[in-house]
């Protein structure tokens, strides 16, 4: 990434003398879209439609409910947690990728829905408090605001 200021001709020179490729925003980088600004709902349904695409591979019908919370804790919050170390997304996206572990938490049985015992925020909290030990995207989101404000407070 360049800045706009920058000539043409010199941004082909570094580009060639680096030997990288030179693109316009938004792009991907590192499985994140990249863009300026603030972001929209479509800079984010890569990485919604990533999580639904890891779902498909598992076969849900042979995990009992603690084998759903397995990749849920390591995969699927994984790739959240990467996304939000990159770019700050919208609450609406943070819903719709708790709306996915949740759909798939509660997975069908024979053709119709579990039951939902209880709420996913209520799931989202500490196993000493006996619940699942799972975050809630929104929390994490704000603690990686607060590590990137406080990494620019005390740098010199």
């Amino acid at each position: 990434m360049m800045s706009f200021k920058c000539p043409t001709a010199r941004k082909q020179l570094i580009a060639r003398w680096m030997r990288f490729q030179q693109k316009d925003l938004p792009f991907i980088y590192f499985g994140s879209k990249l863009f300026k600004g603030k972001g929209k709902k479509e800079h984010f349904e890569q990485i919604v439609d990533r999580m639904r695409g890891k779902l498909v591979g598992w076969k849900k019908r042979l995990l009992s409910t603690g084998g759903c919370l397995i990749p849920i804790k390591h995969v699927l919050a994984a790739i959240s947690l990467y996304m939000l170390t990159v770019s700050e997304p919208l609450r609406n996206v943070l819903c719709q990728l708790e709306k996915v572990m949740s759909a798939f938490f509660w997975v069908e049985m024979d053709g119709r829905d579990k039951r939902h015992w209880t709420k996913w925020s209520n799931l989202c909290k500490p196993t000493h408090e006996n619940r699942l030990g799972l975050c809630e995207l929104d929390d994490i989101a704000k603690a990686f605001g607060c590590k990137l404000w406080w990494k620019l407070r005390s740098s010199d």
